[in-house]
């Protein structure tokens, strides 16, 4: 009897951001040794539209296919006090306020699970590897996720880490934090690349 194959996808979180933007860019021009086989963004269908035509510019440049899904329009969610599967309200880091024009307190962030963690596993789970839902991760399957997390960031590596504990199919890597990259670092780099000016 053989012995099984291990399938690895590479995979890229993809928020759009900054340090994300430099990660990918980085995969591209071939300074990452590994090479990645997907980007992956979860869209809240509320992000600015800078963001979607700098997606669009990402896409052009004939890198890693970037994959997208969405729970839904996070801000109709909020007006509707539901949350992406139409039960419980789902708080964003969104600010109350009584008088016009001040701000007043933050509403709890539970969202990020919600319309961004649970997403981008939904990416990974049926566009990546093909499952059916609640099907469970084949043994011969292994998620290598990228996360663009850097030096600054210490408490969300931990996060990330500790949310990944216990699935032996899923391994994080953060290549900024490895590298010593701060955000202003990201910045510096970024501003050596051919991104479109708004």
């Amino acid at each position: 009897m053989g012995v099984e194959s291990t399938k690895t996808y590479h995979i890229l979180n993809l928020g759009a951001g900054v340090q994300s933007t430099a990660l990918y860019l980085m995969f591209v021009n071939g300074e990452i040794d590994e090479a990645l086989d997907y980007a992956v963004f979860a869209d809240t269908q509320e992000e600015p539209e800078p963001v979607y035509r700098h997606l669009e510019w990402l896409r052009s440049l004939g890198g890693p296919p970037i994959l997208t899904d969405s729970a839904g329009k996070l801000g109709d969610d909020l007006i509707l006090g539901k949350n992406s599967t139409g039960g419980r309200f789902a708080s964003i880091p969104a600010f109350t306020s009584a008088t016009p024009g001040v701000t007043g307190g933050m509403l709890r962030r539970q969202c990020t699970a919600e319309y961004k963690i649970h997403v981008v596993e939904r990416i990974i789970r049926r566009q990546i590897v093909g499952l059916e839902y609640c099907q469970r991760m084949p043994k011969e399957i292994k998620v290598v996720q990228y996360f663009g997390l850097s030096l600054d960031e210490p408490r969300r590596v931990a996060k990330v880490k500790a949310r990944l504990v216990g699935r032996p199919w899923a391994e994080g890597r953060f290549p900024l934090f490895e590298l010593k990259m701060t955000m202003g670092d990201c910045v510096g780099y970024l501003k050596g690349q051919p991104i479109p000016q708004e």
